[in-house]
């Protein structure tokens, strides 16, 4: 729809015509020499051309003619009707009030043999306003109603319905009922859920489709067979401008904005682009003139078809089917209501002034009121012939209040101008749609400065007048040469209302005035009679379709036209407006003319250039929309079968087959229309046509179709090139006769266009390994490739033979394409081209004008790397071959075993090892790295003294390589050996000269407890005070060494006093430690190296006042969470973080709180059970939720996931489905596959309950992990849990099936499993997975890449 909207967009594209010479050009600042192709310079012309011009209409009704899209649009309005099953069938697009057959789409069976049957039959493709009525096998259905399953279920109560004896009926012994859906509903039908769970699961919604759900009992007396089924439906709701609401109307101007502007079945053109004002060319104006009241002829008798049902709510009257119908009877007229049906026994119909008659305390109405019968019985009616100035009516039943309803009284039946009432389908030609719609309203479209604009038919005022003053030039005056291909009566086909919406034709109006004027003198008129024969697919009464036949007659008799030159002023004017025109020598005196075009134009006069306006106009007779209701004639009659005699009727004449071809791209539309000459006869109800091809049996027809009364062709789509037709016809009756067939017809199906060779087809010369050859492919649209043959000798027909390569290509395609060595080709060498075409049907074209080309030698760097294997070596010439296990058959003479670093030779049957020395003795030069093996080179075999100190590298000599003694004192340099080089306890006592060492060499901490001999320093050796703090090495002091339970306190109060005590009884809070520091509370800190039964803490309570480094706790358990170390520190005092948290698993789980940059920094997973709340942004980001997959899938990373089934709906944040790889092109996608969970990993929307952490758990493990609900257990059976990425940036799998990925390009899913390819168009799509973030070249069709994007199937 979006390519016909741009399209009729384009096709209003403005103009600016320039009259002028090549001085003034010069003058205006516009370069060139005064043609049409001269541009504008920077400074020049740029204001003025800027004004906007009009052009004609987009789309009319013109004069009522539709074309063949329209036709082929709408003709579904004439047919039967009626539902049918279609594996393939459009949506259908409903409007108005109108009947329609609908589509069965699910049909299955329940109970023992089947006795019931389950029908579902779509509607509508879209929400509609009601269900009014449906007919089965032709009767209308009566129901009562009841609440089933939360449904409502009507239950048919006709006789012909009703069979109590059958014990599989449902209650009063009903053996049909539905429900209905108006296309709003979010949840499965209850009922049929309820009766046949597996067909119509919880997921069966038919979402966005009005649809009927039946259950039909089978009984062999009453219901034996599938019925013929129709419906009378109210359709779509529209937006009215006027009141800025969305309500059902038929209003023809509101639905043709409904579908401009509807993005799913429509053209998708935006609000901006539609002109509501209430002005000319406004839809709000248009509306206006549609909903117009206006007069029709008053009818002799009417009857009305009166039944009673229980409606759920007690019993009501239906009229006509219609539950207590709002009637409106005219004066002067007669209506009969007809209680005939046994169904009105006890329910006797009469009329009062007042609302429920005698119930509501007023009087039965007896004015010009008959009562034949007994209500109930055969022929009994209540009839009134309406007085003038009668009261308003009201029908009720004399025995029982509440049944009836109100029956307003007029001086006239009236109706709106126009209505339009009908159906398409989402696949009709969405401008002959609008040919149909714009038919209800004698309507046009235009496109003028960027706006839709309707007119309808309707009387304007004209907003300007022309006289003689403001004409600049001579008016040209063009009216028709001949009278032969006018019209002078007319005639319609439209839907009736009152006959069950079937076909009728109006009555023929004839047109004296138009038949006298193309009647030559002497001469009958009638030999000239011409008729014009009008389709009105979305008209419904006979009084509208006479007004609207009589508006085409008489605007296609406006033949004059005048084209003039006036002011700019009149560029007010748009196409469709009327303007007066007064000028004395053509005798015009305000006579009106509708704008057909305006054109800004510049002249020159005596070298001053002025602007003016081009005005084409076409004469419009200001009375045409006028029709007074005796203008009307009375409707057609149906004709009456003579008593007795024959019922036979004749075949229709003239058979004939049209072949029609349209384009879709590169596909051919082809179509076959069957016309022929209806029979004039008034019992003929339509006509049957068959078909056969020419290679079935002479008696193998099969149904092609029906055509409604009084159509005489239709048009059959997906006609095959080369397939040749038989058809036959025949017309049936409404007597169910039918007439012989007429005599076959036959077409061959011809290819739709010609292929023609390419063209511009070129050779290049002396490029390096190949030639360019460049040609453009035809101008066809079947074009499917083009095959390129080679030959060394000029002159040479293609053939198979000399077929060098083929290429796919487009219409109209400039391409390019490189031949060389890779084709066979050799260089130095003139090779001579010719092209041929083929298309979709497997012709070829002619060859194309033949072309040379050479190319030359391939140098060094041209070469790709590994480009050249075995095979490009010349025979004197071969390569090793590097392998890593020795073959047993010969690949290269030699070939070199990476496994062993070993040279093999080929000897005639086997390889054997080269490596002796007699294989190598006569190489010469030098070794290369690597090319010697390990541990090769012998010490035999190195020269003496060919080491020298140059050879040896630095650190190359360890102590392993000197010999015991080797190195002597004189070896050794002055002040070489330090205290490093002496190891531990290699200078002994003996090596120390006495008295050598004194106090000053010994430093400070050396001499440690372990290195005094026990009891050697006493007391005695030591002097006061000489032992402080800073003679005590760390560790020298141990438990042992201190006094049990030793305390001691320094400093006074109690904010300054410090204690410090040790021993293993002393105990702080549970724990046992080997020491505690005590302090006060602003300054302490607590305790090191505590212990108890399950714990252990290395420190807790360091200082956390003011010190750099100090904490306010460090905790360090090795025994608990699964035996790993975790530690703690709290409150670092450096200003980078307030708290860290440590495990030592592999990779380490660390977590910062407040570390100077982050508020939290972690590494490892994050579990979180609840909602996240973030102000800020999160990058890098991927959405990712869970799904469940069958273990036997094997998707790839990066592949497109589907759901199939929705398998727990736990709460509005959490659901999971069923997946498996996408399978077929645009189907909707859940997202992206990115790897499977654990095996333990239980999804959130599975798990028992919502899980609520230990305060003391650091770290989630399976033991406090959530659990599986048991309920969803079975749910897991032979499943796995997989991630799926569906919002945010990533990587998915595409191929080439959809062509060229560019960056910013769409993807779709393809016939490819699992793999995605380029959307055919740029709207974002239910089916739309990602946006590309980068361009991809495929080979082909299955070539699969990865590519970066961003998921937008989330």
């Amino acid at each position: 729809m979006k390519a016909i909207k741009t399209a009729v967009i384009a096709a209003a594209v403005t103009y600016l015509v320039i009259v002028t010479g090549g001085a003034v050009l010069t003058q205006l600042g516009m370069a060139g020499t005064g043609t049409l192709g001269a541009t504008l310079t920077a400074a020049g012309f740029a204001a003025s051309s800027a004004i906007v011009t009009g052009v004609g209409t987009l789309i009319a009704s013109g004069i009522g003619m539709l074309t063949s899209r329209g036709i082929q649009a709408t003709a579904q309005n004439f047919g039967t009707k009626l539902a049918a099953r279609d594996a393939k069938a459009p949506r259908q697009i409903v409007y108005g009030e109108c009947r329609i057959g609908g589509t069965i789409v699910k049909i299955t069976s329940s109970g023992d043999a089947n006795y019931k049957l389950h029908i579902a039959v779509a509607l509508a493709g879209h929400e509609m306003q009601s269900l009014d009525a449906i007919y089965y096998n032709d009767e209308l259905l009566t129901t009562t109603s009841a609440t089933i399953s939360g449904e409502t279920v009507y239950t048919a109560t006709n006789s012909s319905l009703v069979n109590s004896e059958n014990a599989n009926a449902f209650g009063g012994g009903g053996l049909v009922r539905y429900t209905f859906h108006d296309g709003s509903q979010t949840a499965v039908d209850g009922l049929a859920n309820g009766a046949v769970p597996l067909d119509y699961p919880t997921t069966c919604k038919f979402q966005g489709i009005a649809y009927v759900y039946m259950e039909l009992v089978y009984d062999p007396e009453k219901n034996g067979q599938l019925p013929n089924l129709w419906f009378q439906v109210k359709g779509k709701k529209v937006y009215d401008p006027r009141t800025s609401a969305t309500a059902y109307s038929n209003n023809p101007a509101l639905i043709i904005r409904d579908y401009l502007t509807d993005t799913v079945y429509g053209l998708k053109a935006v609000s901006s682009e539609i002109n509501d004002l209430d002005a000319s060319g406004g839809f709000h104006a248009a509306a206006d003139i549609c909903d117009q009241v206006v007069s029709t002829p008053t009818s002799g008798l009417t009857t009305y078809a009166v039944t009673v049902a229980n409606s759920g709510s007690g019993n009501k009257y239906y009229i006509n089917g219609a539950q207590q119908q709002s009637l409106t009877l005219v004066e002067g007229n007669t209506y009969r209501f007809d209680q005939s049906s046994s169904t009105n026994s006890s329910h006797p119909l009469r009329l009062s002034t007042t609302s429920d008659g005698t119930h509501g305390g007023g009087s039965t109405y007896i004015t010009g009121v008959t009562v034949v019968g007994t209500a109930g019985s055969s022929g009994a009616y209540t009839q009134i012939t309406v007085a003038a100035s009668a009261p308003n009516l009201y029908y009720y039943c004399t025995n029982h209040s509440g049944m009836g309803g109100s029956a307003a009284t007029t001086t006239g039946i009236q109706e709106a101008r126009y209505t339009a009432n009908g159906f398409s389908s989402a696949s009709a030609s969405g401008d002959g749609l609008l040919e149909g719609l714009l038919s209800s309203c004698s309507g046009s479209i235009t496109y003028t400065n960027g706006d839709f604009n309707l007119f309808v038919g309707g009387d304007r005022t004209a907003s300007l007048t022309i006289t003689d003053d403001d004409v600049l030039g001579p008016i040209s005056v063009s009216t028709r040469g001949i009278s032969g291909d006018l019209y002078n009566v007319v005639k319609s086909i439209f839907v009736d209302s009152t006959a069950r919406y079937e076909a009728m034709e109006s009555p023929v109006y004839e047109d004296a005035t138009f038949l006298a004027a193309d009647t030559p003198s002497g001469e009958s008129s009638a030999n000239y009679k011409r008729i014009l024969e009008m389709q009105l697919p979305f008209t419904s009464t006979n009084t509208m379709a006479q007004r609207l036949h009589t508006i085409g007659l008489i605007r296609q008799r406006q033949t004059a036209s005048i084209s003039l030159l006036t002011t700019v002023e009149y560029l007010k004017l748009q196409p469709s407006d009327w303007v007066n025109v007064t000028n004395s020598r053509l005798g015009y005196s305000a006579k009106t003319f509708e704008v057909v075009s305006t054109t800004l134009e510049f002249l020159e006069n005596e070298g001053v250039v002025f602007a003016a306006t081009r005005l084409n106009l076409q004469e419009i007779d200001d009375t045409v929309y006028d029709y007074n209701a005796a203008d009307y004639l009375a409707p057609i009659s149906e004709g009456a079968n003579p008593a007795g005699g024959s019922k036979a009727i004749l075949a229709p004449q003239n058979a004939a087959l049209t072949q029609i071809n349209a384009q879709e791209g590169t596909t051919a539309k082809i179509s076959v229309r069957v016309s022929w000459t209806n029979r004039d006869d008034d019992a003929i109800q339509g006509t049957e046509i068959q078909y056969r091809l020419s290679t079935d049996a002479a008696d193998d027809y099969k149904a092609a179709g029906q055509a409604g009364r009084g159509i005489s062709n239709v048009v059959f789509a997906g006609a095959v090139v080369g397939d040749q037709y038989y058809v036959r016809i025949r017309h049936f009756s409404f007597d169910n006769v039918v007439s012989g067939w007429t005599s076959p017809v036959n077409i061959t199906i011809a290819q739709p266009d010609t292929i023609t060779a390419p063209t511009s087809v070129s050779a290049s010369t002396g490029k390096q390994g190949y030639i360019e050859i460049g040609f453009t492919s035809p101008a066809v649209d079947s074009v499917s490739s083009v095959n390129i043959y080679f030959s060394t000798s000029s002159g040479f027909t293609p053939a198979a033979g000399n077929l060098l390569t083929s290429l796919a290509v487009n219409k109209e395609n400039i391409r390019t394409h490189n031949v060389g060595l890779a084709n066979g080709l050799d260089y130095a060498t003139t090779y001579y081209f010719k092209l041929t075409a083929l298309n979709n049907y497997d012709s070829e074209s002619s060859a194309s004008s033949e072309v040379s080309g050479s190319f030359t030698q391939v140098s060094t760097g041209d070469i790709v790397d590994g480009a050249i294997d075995v095979a490009k070596f010349a025979s004197s010439i071969e390569p090793v071959t590097l392998v890593t296990s020795v073959p047993s058959t010969k690949a290269t003479e030699t070939i070199y075993n990476t496994s062993n670093n070993l040279l093999y030779r080929w000897d005639g049957s086997q390889y054997v090892s080269a490596t002796g020395v007699s294989d190598f003795s006569g190489l010469t030069g030098q070794l290369a790295a690597g090319q010697a093996a390990v541990n090769s080179i012998q010490s035999a075999a190195i020269q003496a003294s060919a080491i020298t100190e140059t050879k040896v590298d630095t650190n190359a000599i360890t102590s392993a390589k000197i010999q015991a003694g080797a190195v002597i004192a004189g070896k050794i340099g002055a002040l070489a050996v330090t205290a490093n080089e002496i190891a531990t306890n290699t200078i002994t006592a003996a090596k120390i000269a006495a008295g050598t060492i004194t106090a000053n060499e010994i430093a400070t901490g050396t001499i440690t407890a372990n290195e005094i001999l026990a009891n050697t320093i006493t007391a005695g050796q030591i002097a006061a005070g000489a032992i402080s703090a800073t003679e005590i090495a760390a560790d020298a002091v141990s438990v042992a060494k201190l006094v049990s339970n030793t305390s001691k306190q320094f400093g006074g109060g109690s904010n300054n006093s410090f204690q410090f005590e040790f021993g293993t009884n002393t105990s702080v809070a549970g724990f046992t430690g080997a020491g505690i520091l005590r302090a006060g509370v602003a300054y302490g800190f607590g305790v090191a190296g505590l212990a108890n039964a399950d714990n252990s803490v290395a420190i807790a309570g360091q200082q956390a006042y003011n010190s750099t480094n100090s904490y306010a706790a460090y905790w360090a358990n090795s025994t608990v969470l699964g035996g790993l170390t975790h530690r703690t520190q709290v409150g670092l005092c450096n200003n980078t973080r307030a708290i860290l948290a440590a495990d030592s698993a592999s990779p380490q789980n660390i977590t910062y709180v407040a570390d100077g940059t982050y508020a939290v920094r972690t590494t490892g997973d994050v579990y979180v059970n609840g909602d996240i709340t973030a102000t800020g942004t999160i990058t890098p980001f991927t959405g990712m939720h869970d799904g469940l997959m069958a273990d036997s899938a094997t998707p790839e990373i990066g592949d497109i996931l589907v759901d199939t089934e929705v398998l727990i709906k736990r709460n509005v944040s959490n659901t999971l489905c069923l997946m498996e790889s996408c399978s077929s092109a645009n189907q909707p996608t859940i997202g992206i596959y990115s790897g499977v969970r654990a095996d333990d990993y239980i999804p959130v929307s599975a798990a028992k309950d919502a899980v609520v952490p230990d305060r003391n758990i650091t770290k989630w493990t399976k033991e406090n992990s959530p659990e599986l609900d048991p309920q969803y257990a079975s749910l897991f059976t032979n499943r796995k849990t997989v991630i799926v990425n569906a919002l945010g940036e990533g990587l998915v799998n595409v191929c080439g099936q959809g062509g060229n990925i560019a960056v910013g390009d769409l993807i779709a899913t393809s016939s490819t499993a699992g793999k995605g390819m380029k959307q055919s168009d740029d709207i974002v799509r239910s089916y739309t997975v990602a946006k590309s973030r980068e361009s991809i070249t495929f080979t082909d069709a299955s070539d699969i890449r990865q590519i970066a994007c961003i998921y937008l199937c989330g």
